[in-house]
């Protein structure tokens, strides 16, 4: 049941790469699935910068917790907190490990590959950031953003060796997940039949994870294509529950990007192009609170850059 009635305040980061609205960061991403499969009420705050100087890296929520904001890598705990029969339900040690794999190998990866290889940092990754941000601000955000997430030094060959280490690794996180689902249509799914009231908190994990990996574009026969498109049962996982929950990736042109349509499952991507999925914009548009989430969002836009720990400045410049 869920135990909160007041819409959690969550400021995010809303990413517009070039395919158009996408997701960079996995906590947000599963935030996005937990919301719509357990119909959790947030008001979503979209700010122009992944990060905020008084919070940290986005998202976060700016009301719930008993001193304050809860910030990011607390976020997801909190929200489970208010779903204890759902999203919150205690699962099997397995299944913790599995989250564990996903959370650690799966996310060095996803870091590496959007942050330190240089293909997908010059062509997707940067210029997402760049479009992102307010006109002039593209350049600072990327390379303050890089930075960052790169934290011993762009030029450590130490940073070098793990990064390779975590792509390497990559393969073999994606192959103990695809032999975790074998033929269900989820995680949560008993073999061989699937519905949206089987899915778990492992489901939500997978998907935060898998898609924003499989939504990364890249060259047709690149390394990473050749990857990925070997895990076909991952690609069709990912198809089948934003089928299931009715669109939770914001914009269907840049969801798994990195398959050709051939390559998800059978009319995946017709569905999901004619949906056209606006969640995201939704949760913002029918909340009852809209007028004060835009006016904090603008004031916030507004703010210096010395705003204090409980201010709502979470898209200042200088991100």
């Amino acid at each position: 049941m869920l135990r909160r009635a007041q819409p959690l305040e969550i400021a995010h980061w809303h990413a517009v790469g070039p395919l158009g609205a996408t997701v960079l960061d996995p906590v947000f991403a599963e935030l996005l699935f937990v919301t719509r499969w357990r119909h959790i009420s947030v008001n979503l705050l979209p700010s122009p910068y992944p990060s905020a100087p008084a919070f940290g890296p986005l998202p976060v929520a700016l009301s719930g917790g008993p001193k304050g904001p809860i910030l990011r890598d607390r976020l997801l705990e909190a929200v489970a907190a208010l779903d204890v029969d759902g999203y919150g339900m205690k699962f099997s040690e397995a299944d913790e490990a599995f989250c564990a794999l996903l959370r650690q190998r799966v996310g060095e990866a996803l870091k590496a590959l959007l942050f330190g290889d240089f293909g997908i940092w010059d062509e997707y990754t940067r210029p997402t950031l760049a479009r992102s941000a307010p006109l002039g601000f593209g350049w600072h955000v990327a390379w303050k953003e890089r930075r960052r997430q790169l934290r011993d030094g762009l030029g450590s060959s130490l940073l070098k060796d793990r990064q390779a280490a975590a792509v390497l690794a990559l393969e073999g996180s994606l192959s103990a997940l695809a032999e975790r689902l074998g033929d269900a249509d989820c995680f949560g799914c008993v073999r061989g039949s699937g519905a949206v009231d089987s899915l778990t908190a492992l489901d939500a994990c997978a998907y935060g994870h898998l898609a924003v990996l499989y939504s990364i574009p890249c060259q047709p026969g690149s390394h990473l294509h050749q990857l990925l498109r070997r895990f076909s049962s991952l690609v069709h996982f990912c198809d089948r529950v934003e089928l299931w929950l009715g669109g939770v990736w914001p914009d269907s042109r840049s969801f798994m990007a990195a398959v050709a349509p051939n390559e998800r499952m059978p009319g995946a991507a017709a569905a999901s192009f004619s949906q056209e999925s606006r969640f995201v914009n939704d949760l913002v548009t029918n909340s009852p609170s809209k007028a004060a989430a835009q006016a904090a969002a603008s004031a916030a836009a507004a703010a210096p850059a010395s705003a204090g720990a409980n201010s709502t400045a979470v898209v200042e410049r200088g991100g």
